[in-house]
């Protein structure tokens, strides 16, 4: 059954076990895809990084701020001004 069509000489025109078509997972495209999404992938998970580092950054920065000017008001409280004097 492998030979389907017998030429001249006993030479096969047409065989079932090969194909015409190339898989499509050794092709360049397919490659060059999986790279494209293997580097969107990999940039994504780098800006959802730099995302939680920067929130992280700016919280400490922001907390840090407060707990000065908490200080301050309690300085000033604490030589008689008033809350309607501070704000």
């Amino acid at each position: 059954m492998e030979k389907l069509f017998l030429g001249t000489k006993d030479k096969t025109i047409i065989s079932v076990t090969s194909s015409a078509f190339d898989s499509f997972d050794t092709s360049p495209t397919a490659r060059a895809l999986l790279m494209t999404n293997i580097q969107i992938i990999s940039y994504l998970i780098l800006g959802v990084v730099f995302l939680v580092l920067a929130f992280v950054f700016i919280n400490f920065i922001i907390k840090k701020e407060i707990n000065e000017t908490r200080r301050q008001l309690g300085i000033f409280k604490s030589f008689g001004y008033k809350v309607s004097e501070l704000s």
